[in-house]
């Protein structure tokens, strides 16, 4: 009986100290996982991740099952030349209209990846000769003044004033953040791109180019003459063409701190009223 009394405790010992080990060896285990998970994914979540994308890529091209995986992997793919994202798959008992929601935003990140920016960055537009009464050192001004770092300036358009305005977007610090177009024919796929449309003339008669942007559903904002204030009323969406500082109130009042999908919630209203504005000509 004394001999059985010995063995029992040892035994319930020894089984304690086996099930104490193995408890450990698994949470060790677990932590050792849960460490190598966490820097797998901060290295392909963080800036210096951009150098798998964009230098010495494993891959030709991404196949995304929703916008959001497009979104994501754009962001990663930091590279003027990056894989290319070949398509969207259609989920199962996808309606017709969320495949079409689906296929134009997919088309819409790849035309802002041909022309120089990623998925989240915030595109403002202007389309006009380069001259001087179409007033686009005004914007470059205000931008610059600005310092967004998330916020390019695309200008369609030829003219004489070309040399000079890149040479001011140089000066001012913001080349990389104003990208010249050039002549274009496809306005109308770029003003449903763009997040902002900005019209800063000095003078307008038949503000055509405008007209265009509203009929697209562009949010616009536009300088307060005589053409432009007749389609667009909001005193909101207003500035004075002398002032660099009426623009960059009016434009930081609209992005600073905001996303892509804010300013178009933001500025729904306004596009529906310019709309109604333009239907009257």
């Amino acid at each position: 009986a004394s001999t059985c009394v010995f063995v029992f405790p040892v035994s319930l010992y020894i089984s304690r100290t086996r099930i104490i080990l193995f408890l450990s060896f698994l949470l060790m285990f677990s932590i050792a996982c849960g460490s190598i998970l966490d820097a797998s994914l901060n290295k392909f979540s963080s800036p210096s991740s951009s150098a798998i994308f964009s230098n010495d890529f494993l891959y030709s091209s991404s196949i995304c099952v929703s916008v959001y995986s497009i979104a994501y992997i754009s962001e990663l793919m930091y590279s003027p030349v990056p894989p290319t994202i070949i398509g969207v798959s259609k989920q199962k008992n996808d309606p017709d209209w969320m495949r079409e929601i689906r296929l134009k935003a997919l088309e819409e990140l790849l035309f802002r990846q041909e022309l120089g920016v990623c998925g989240t960055d915030i595109v403002l537009l202007s389309v006009g000769e380069l001259i001087e009464r179409k007033n686009h050192a005004l914007v470059i001004r205000s931008l610059a003044s600005l310092h967004f770092k998330h916020v390019h300036y695309w200008i369609c358009g030829v003219g004489q004033k070309e040399k000079e305005l890149r040479q001011l977007a140089c000066d001012l610090g913001i080349a990389e953040y104003v990208h010249f177009l050039g002549f274009r024919s496809d306005i109308e796929q770029i003003c449903q791109t763009v997040d902002l449309f900005v019209f800063p003339s000095f003078q307008e008669g038949l503000p055509v180019a405008l007209m265009e942007a509203i009929a697209c559903r562009a949010p616009v904002i536009c300088s307060d003459v005589r053409g432009n204030r007749d389609l667009v009323k909001n005193e909101r969406c207003l500035f004075s063409p002398d002032s660099v500082e009426s623009l960059e109130m009016c434009l930081a009042d609209l992005l600073k701190g905001q996303t892509r999908n804010e300013i178009k919630r933001r500025m729904a209203d306004c596009v529906e009223e310019n709309l109604q504005n333009l239907r009257r000509y």
